[in-house]
């Protein structure tokens, strides 16, 4: 696949031209094959396509054309679109396009020249030059795609006017004059064209006519413009004019270029990608590059001025503006000064005034090319005086602060570099070249928080100790905030930080210190607020102050984080009194916070703590809550953690209860056990019955959901224990009702309909509603796996009926029971209202583990209503996602239910494979009553290819059921229908 945008846009495969689509699909891959192997913003994309009037449906109808884009490079390769949190980027070979050929012919051509092979330099100048078809993006509307072109066809023209001048130094004048006067017709103004043809004619012998073309275009100049000649084509006038017999005095002899580039790194590590990029990119001539102290800027600015410099024709400026140092910034006054002494380094000829400065700058720089290098500016105030006049300057800055926009300018802020970077650079700092790469460098790495400056200051010190291993190193930084102090000839990481947090603001220190308290480094503007104790409209104001200087990076709006190591610095600010204060306050805003965005999800009224009432960040409805949780949860985790550590005990064990249902309805049951464990220690250490048993409950819960039956018996067990040392019947009647779902999970079915009878007492006694209506749900579902209907309506109906219209998932959990028994019991439209009913319910409750398993039994209704291609359809939909979850805990049930419906489509060797892979992982959780499921299942499966083997499955199916305490007519019926055991402790969450 082939692309062409010099002249009208073409996309080629195989010989043949592809359509590519529309006026919009040609316009954004104009833009991504522009910025080939960069990512474009969708903004950049809008404004391509649309101007500065896009529709409201600008981003939709942008998704629409990239989707096309896609399934054109998917059926011809050669080009990758991929997608990314800033844009699209589309990743594409240099030679599939003329502009990379193009531009690498140029950068072959030029090279050429600097050798000294001018023969071959007119060769590869000619051979980049015949790609053109026309001009660049032709036919194509709109501003945007103009300026594009125009930078492309300035880009020839200026390939041109090299070809030109090579062709003319090795005597081919005749040859070039033809297309100079075609050149020179079409662009008056442009005096290189014109100084090229004046010499061709001059060669040819035609002094009249080059003196006529002078004046011609000098009176353009003058009635155009109001300017006279530059001296470069003035000197082309003088030489012609000798040559026509007139006495010329010799001007004086040019002088050199300024070379005033400090030394470059020896080698820039990590930032080779973006070099080739910058270098080629046909399109900014400023660059303003920012980035946190220490990520490496001045090092990337000054390696690619060199690139940029290469020809012997460019000057090579540099100025340090001081914008972050000892020192004050630079005035105006003193920079054009020391800008001034490169250009011209005459002592007499420097201008005493800023004005004089200011004008001989513009002036001397208006003829001349090259790069200049403004490093460690303060603001966009400083730089842009010194910006130079001159078309062939590239001007590079770099700034701490995100400067504010320039017209013209790209801006490019400088990430830490990623880990393999890393890596390569410690080495090349620790002269360690020919080690492995080992876990010790990685660690060394991670710990500098692939900060360039903080790597190479650690390589530095592992240089000068030669017997220093990798991993000795590592242990030495491994205690925060070591990393910040590890210094060379007085630098440090500490010392580059402390002068950005100096020029902060009083309120932006203030803020800067307290975020490095939060134990994630990713948070959002409301805990931030509670941190810094202001209101959240003030914080978010001073968070994109920091923002701007670097020192906080923005993902999206309102979430915010901050590098390791400002991280470890901002926590050193902070004396005693201020970190207490700050932690409580954010304690606080975590706890209520993730109360609040899980209340919904509770079952009845198991509020245990005041706390837990109160009320964090606002949320706009259950979406809202549920989105925060999950992008969230690991934060929570981590706050949860350094209550524990920090002796808040009491929020420890809150937290972990306030996050209980998310966790165990969205599968972060390891972590969460960890963190039990944590909250339970906590609760010893505060010496409350109350807590303890608690912790013990919850924690049972998600033992459940690992496989560790005998631990959730145990932690049950110490429960009820603490309970009745309370008295608390209504804890007691949860406990109770928690272990009839453990005993329907492990096979004892009976057991489960006696612990579910109690816990209904209790609850009874108690007079809790919620808490009844929860027993009488485990109850009934026990009943239904006996085959005992009438026992299971009547409870499940009286749940239904209690827990209206409070409680979604109760009541969806409630109807998906009712919708099984009405399917097992053949009222099959009942039933089907019911499971569709209840699975809307779970799904508005945002519990993923509690959703899937009613779309699941719908599905197992579909089978037996004749629709099981349907049923195959939603459960692998349901078991995708269970398999999301990453517990395992509900992949045997609906493997099962996969299994059965296989079965009924004929597909018997699929339905065996997927019955033995249920019985397998059944096993591994010991979930006795879906490993008798998919004996049953395999039963099924083979009975017609393999009927000695049914046999023995069907005969171990029905010892398996009758274990589980079904009398020999239910498990016959078990053996044709399946039931099985749903829901799981306190309808996906730990029971409260």
């Amino acid at each position: 696949m082939e692309f062409r945008l010099l002249g009208s846009l073409e996309v080629q495969a195989d010989g043949r031209r592809l359509v590519v689509g529309g006026v919009r699909s040609q316009l954004v891959l104009v833009g991504l094959l522009l910025a080939a192997g960069r990512t474009v913003s969708v903004d950049e994309l809008v404004e391509l396509v649309w101007d500065t009037e896009p529709p409201t449906t600008a981003r939709k109808q942008l998704q629409t054309v990239v989707s096309r884009l896609r399934r054109l490079f998917a059926t011809h390769p050669g080009a990758v679109l991929s997608t990314d949190p800033a844009g699209y980027r589309l990743d594409v070979d240099r030679a599939r396009t003329d502009l990379g050929r193009f531009t690498t012919g140029l950068a072959t051509a030029r090279a050429l020249v600097t050798g000294g092979d001018l023969t071959g330099a007119a060769a590869a100048f000619r051979a980049a030059l015949a790609l053109w078809r026309g001009p660049a993006l032709v036919g194509l509307p709109g501003q945007a795609v103009a300026l594009h072109a125009h930078r492309l066809d300035e880009l020839r023209l200026a390939a041109l006017e090299e070809c030109g001048e090579v062709e003319l130094r090795l005597g081919r004048h005749r040859q070039v004059l033809p297309e100079l006067q075609t050149l020179a017709g079409a662009h008056p103004l442009r005096e290189r064209i014109t100084g090229l043809l004046m010499r061709a004619l001059a060669a040819d012998g035609r002094h009249a006519e080059a003196i006529t073309v002078y004046h011609e275009r000098a009176a353009t100049l003058r009635d155009e413009l109001g300017v006279e000649p530059g001296p470069e084509l003035r000197a082309v006038y003088l030489t012609t004019i000798g040559g026509d017999g007139h006495t010329v005095v010799a001007p004086a002899p040019e002088p050199p270029p300024p070379r005033a580039l400090p030394r470059p790194p020896r080698r820039l590590v990590g930032r080779d990608r973006l070099l080739a990029e910058l270098t080629d990119d046909v399109r900014p001539r400023l660059l303003l590059i920012d980035g946190m102290p220490g990520v490496g800027k001045s090092a990337l600015a000054i390696t690619l001025a060199y690139r940029l410099a290469a020809g012997a024709r460019d000057g090579q400026l540099y100025i340090d503006l001081h914008g972050h140092s000892e020192r004050a910034p630079a005035s105006r006054y003193d920079a054009l000064g020391t800008l001034l002494e490169q250009v011209r380094p005459a002592p007499d000829a420097m201008p005493d005034t800023e004005a004089g400065r200011l004008a001989g700058w513009h002036a001397g720089m208006a003829a001349r090319g090259g790069v200049v290098v403004l490093d460690n500016a303060a603001s966009a105030e400083q730089v842009e005086p010194l910006l130079p006049a001159g078309a062939g300057w590239v001007t590079i800055v770099t700034s701490r602060h995100r400067l504010a926009p320039i017209d013209g300018a790209r801006q490019l802020s400088l990430p830490p570099l990623d880990l393999a970077d890393g890596v390569d650079l410690l080495r090349q700092s620790a002269g360690r070249h020919d080690a492995e790469v080992t876990e010790g460098q990685r660690e060394v790495v991670r710990l500098c928080g692939r900060l360039p400056l903080a790597i190479r200051l650690a390589g530095h010190r592992l240089k000068h100790r030669p017997h220093w291993t990798f991993e000795m190193l590592a242990d030495q930084l491994r205690d925060a905030p070591a990393p910040l102090h590890v210094s060379a000839e007085r630098h440090s990481v500490a010392a580059a930080f402390a002068w950005s947090y100096r020029q902060l603001t009083a309120e932006e220190q203030l803020l800067f210190r307290r975020v490095g308290l939060h134990p994630s480094g990713h948070f959002e503007d409301w805990a931030a607020a509670a941190l810094a104790d202001l209101p959240v409209d003030e914080t978010r104001r001073l968070l994109d102050q920091l923002v701007e200087v670097n020192l906080v990076e923005a993902d999206v709006p309102g979430r915010f984080r901050m590098h390791d190591l400002l991280q470890a610095f901002a926590a050193t600010l902070v004396d005693e009194p201020e970190r207490g204060a700050a932690v409580d306050r954010m304690l606080d805003h975590y706890l209520r916070t993730t109360a609040d965005a899980n209340r919904h999800r509770e079952f009845g009224d198991n509020v245990e703590h005041p706390m837990l009432n109160l009320t964090g960040r606002p949320f706009t409805d259950e979406h809202d809550r549920l989105a925060w949780m999950r992008t969230y949860w690991p934060t929570v985790a981590a706050v949860a953690d350094l209550a524990h550590r920090s002796g808040a005990h009491l929020h420890a064990c809150l937290l972990f209860r306030a996050a209980s249902p998310f966790t165990l309805g969205h599968g972060h049951n390891a972590t969460a056990v960890q963190l039990g464990q944590q909250a339970l220690e906590s609760a010893r250490r505060l010496g409350t019955d109350d807590l303890r048993a608690m912790c013990h409950r919850i924690i049972a819960g998600h033992l459940l959901r690992l496989g560790h039956h005998s631990a959730c018996r145990a932690h049950l067990g110490r429960a009820a224990d603490l309970y009745h040392r309370l008295g608390d019947a209504r804890l007691l009647s949860t406990v109770y009702a928690n272990l009839s779902v453990v005993s329907r999970y492990e096979g004892r079915l009976s057991e489960a309909l006696d612990s579910a009878l109690t816990a209904e007492t209790y609850a009874a006694a108690a007079g809790t509603p919620g808490r009844l209506a929860y027993a009488r749900l485990q109850a009934g579902t026990a009943a239904r796996y006996l085959g005992r209907y009438e026992v299971a309506l009547r409870h499940l109906r009286r749940t239904a009926t209690a827990v209206w219209p409070h409680h979604r998932v109760g009541l969806g959990s409630a109807l998906m029971e009712l919708g099984c028994v009405h399917r097992d019991l053949g009222h099959p439209r009942v039933a089907a209202l019911l499971l569709r009913r209840a699975a809307a319910l779970k799904r508005q409750g945002s519990n993923i583990a509690s959703a899937v398993e009613a779309s699941s039994e719908y599905g197992r209704l579909l089978v037996t209503t004749g629709d099981p291609e349907s049923a195959l359809r939603i459960q692998q939909a349901v078991y995708d996602t269970v398999r999301e979850l990453r517990d395992g805990f509900f992949e045997p049930a609906i493997g099962n239910d996969i299994g059965e419906t296989l079965t009924a489509l004929g597909r018997t060797v699929e339905a065996g494979a997927a019955h033995e892979t249920a019985l397998r992982q059944a096993k591994e959780r010991r979930l006795r009553y879906e490993e008798a499921r998919a004996w049953a299942g395999l039963a099924a499966a083979l009975r017609r290819t393999d009927p000695g083997r049914a046999e023995s499955a069907a005969a171990t199916a029905y010892d398996l059921f009758i274990g589980a305490g079904m009398r020999p007519e239910e498990a016959s019926a078990a053996l044709s229908g399946g039931r099985r055991a749903g829901a799981q402790l306190d309808d996906g969450r730990a029971p409260c």
